[in-house]
Order: structure tokens, then sequence, then C-alpha cells
């Protein structure tokens, strides 16, 4: 459990705490500006069902959430200070964390899913970093920094001197023109 406290921006009567589910789509709570202290310090239960929602709403039974065991809630925590929202005046907007009732990390939480798969590339030699993309809090954005070591992923091959930190590349992405183009620039198949 933390004891942080994020400010928020000046104006806001409400804060959207969210986190991400399986689907990618945002799921939280709205949260009165005047709770946010006690938000930070204890967080707010969410019920982990959110994470067995199907992109319809249906709910589905899985072995760690379901009728069996009640289906359990879990607390979330914010990640960073609040960013006010454009399209809502006096809102502002954060990711959340999640973690269960013993404040253990959840195993069907996406970005743990995403965490354990980070800690496994370290485990073999490859730094990857990810980290929310400076123009759209929506997009995750996933760079591999050991560019020299040439990668093969989905059969293609990343030649070693394509490093997709640096600006030159990220500038002269190509756009999806049709299904076969290339999101990555110099690909060519793998042999």
């Amino acid at each position: 459990m933390t004891e942080v406290n994020f400010p928020f921006p000046e104006g806001t009567h409400t804060v959207i705490l969210g986190l991400g589910d399986l689907n990618g789509l945002m799921r939280g709570k709205r949260i009165p500006a005047d709770q946010w202290p006690r938000i930070c310090r204890s967080g707010n239960a969410l019920a982990m069902s959110l994470f067995t929602m199907d992109m319809t709403c249906d709910v589905w039974e899985t072995p760690v959430v379901g009728f069996a065991n009640g289906f359990p809630d879990c607390h979330i925590f914010p990640m960073h200070p609040p960013v006010a929202v454009p399209w809502e005046p006096g809102v502002a907007m954060c990711f959340a964390r999640a973690e269960g009732m013993d404040h253990g990390p959840l195993t069907v939480d996406p970005r743990q899913a995403l965490l354990r798969q980070v800690e496994r590339a370290a485990a073999i030699g490859i730094d990857l970093q990810v980290e929310q993309s400076s123009n759209s809090i929506f997009w995750t954005r996933i760079r591999a920094v050991r560019a020299t070591r040439a990668m093969t992923a989905t059969g293609w091959r990343v030649p070693p001197s394509w490093n997709p930190c640096s600006a030159r590349c990220a500038a002269n992405l190509p756009r999806w023109e049709s299904p076969s183009s290339s999101p990555i620039p110099n690909m060519r198949p793998a042999r």
C-alpha cells in the first residue's frame, strides 16, 4: 500500500481512475475530487469481474473470478498525477494499477502479464521498455532498446541497423494502406 497523494489540475471536480481490461478497454470509476486523497491512500474497490468481460460486457466464469469465489473485488491505485482531459472541463484522468485484496499482484490483470513478459525478456538479455505514448493516453508503445541484435518476430527479420528508438526511424513509419503493408520500415520477410 502506498501513501502517495497525487495532485490534480486546478479546477478539477472529478477524476476518472481506470485501467485496461483484457480487451484493451478502459474500465474504472469517476471519483469526486474531495475523495481523491483517500483514494490515493487506500485505493478504490472494483469488481475483478471487469477482467472477465468480453467486448459485449458478458461476464465469463474463470478459475480466478467467477461464481465459485463470489466475483471478488480488487483495489485500484493511481499510478501518476491525473491529467486534465480536453473534452470534459473540470475532469482529469489517471491510469490505475490493480492489487488483490491481499495487496498482491493480480494474475488476470493484463498489465501484470506485460510486466511478467518484460521480466522474462530481461532474464534472456533483452531490455524492453514500455511506456504510455506522449501523444495519446490510450496507446501503449513498446520499444526494444537492444536494436543491435537481430530479432525475429512473426516471420519478419528486424535488421540490426534498424533502431526503433531513433527519431529518424519514427518519422519514417509508413501509414497502413493495405493489410499487406508492413508497419515497420526496412523490413524483409524472414528466410
